[in-house]
């Protein structure tokens, strides 16, 4: 299981970058979220070709309808978050899409018989305070109740994502990740088909990011993203989820020259710290 770390936080970093790749694209924030699954599931049925890997899906049926409703659930989890961000601004958004993992982690016992401790509660309360400093909870104006209430459902699509992986055992690896990748897709192309119909604003300068943000982001990181999720325990996956939330900020300051005010640094300080806590508390053997 310790191995699972690995690939979970590299493609948190990974995934963290997605931000400052979309800034580079044009295109509306669905034909993002469309164009990345599409080139993703592809990336990853040719990895799953150059493994010669043999599916085993079909011999595991049930958990096959698991992994669609994971991914007709990631689906609903981006295009909220993607038209938050439009409509109460990034900051609001993430926060209430970060509500995802508090959900994770509070349905835990009963969803995945994890024993929730109390130093393990909180550890994870002071990373979601760092999350709230670190996204500077703000916004321009009035707060559009329909963004409130995409940035809420996000979360809940997460808690759904992560509650119908983590029953899959059998159906590992890139193939796992391909069937959710897949099921995304449907779920998006139908999304901007009844949308705008069969157009995409695609121009020559969008291809580089596009493809990075497909091919490497989504096709790679989410590989990496689900095994970490199918390994860890899920509380696991709740705390160490919001490094994603932190290496957004710091790629944001690094690549798009965005500030860090002390309060973000100070945040960011509680959610490293703060994860460590969780883990070492939740690893800790039971007196």
């Amino acid at each position: 299981m310790q191995k699972a770390y690995v690939p979970y936080i590299a493609a948190l970093l990974m995934l963290g970058s997605n931000g400052c790749v979309a800034s580079l694209i044009s295109m509306s924030s669905h034909e993002i979220v469309l164009t990345r699954c599409l080139l993703g599931a592809l990336t990853m049925l040719l990895m799953l070709a150059v493994m010669r890997h043999r599916p085993v899906a079909g011999e595991h049926r049930r958990e096959l309808l698991f992994l669609w409703a994971s991914g007709a659930a990631l689906a609903g989890n981006w295009l909220c978050m993607y038209e938050g961000y439009v409509r109460v601004g990034v900051g609001v958004t993430t926060l209430l899409t970060y509500l995802g993992p508090v959900l994770v982690m509070a349905a835990s016992p009963v969803l995945f018989r994890e024993r929730l401790r109390g130093a393990c509660v909180a550890g994870f309360a002071v990373v979601f305070a760092g999350v709230v400093m670190v996204s500077g909870c703000s916004a321009d104006g009035a707060l559009d109740p329909l963004g409130l209430a995409l940035g809420f459902c996000s979360a809940l699509f997460y808690l759904v994502m992560v509650g119908f992986s983590k029953r899959v055992t059998h159906i590992a690896g890139v193939e796992n990740s391909f069937w959710q990748t897949a099921s995304a897709l449907v779920v998006v192309a139908i999304f901007v088909l009844l949308r705008q119909g069969p157009t995409l604003s695609l121009t020559s300068a969008d291809l580089l990011p596009v493809l990075w943000l497909g091919v490497v982001n989504t096709g790679v990181g989410v590989c990496l993203y689900f095994i970490g999720v199918n390994r860890l325990p899920a509380q696991s996956v709740a705390v160490l989820g919001y490094l994603e939330a932190l290496s957004a900020v710091v790629f944001g300051a690094i690549f798009l020259g965005e500030t860090m005010s002390g309060l973000q640094i100070a945040g960011a300080a509680l959610i490293l710290g703060g994860a460590v806590f969780a883990e070492v508390m939740r690893t800790r053997p039971a007196s």
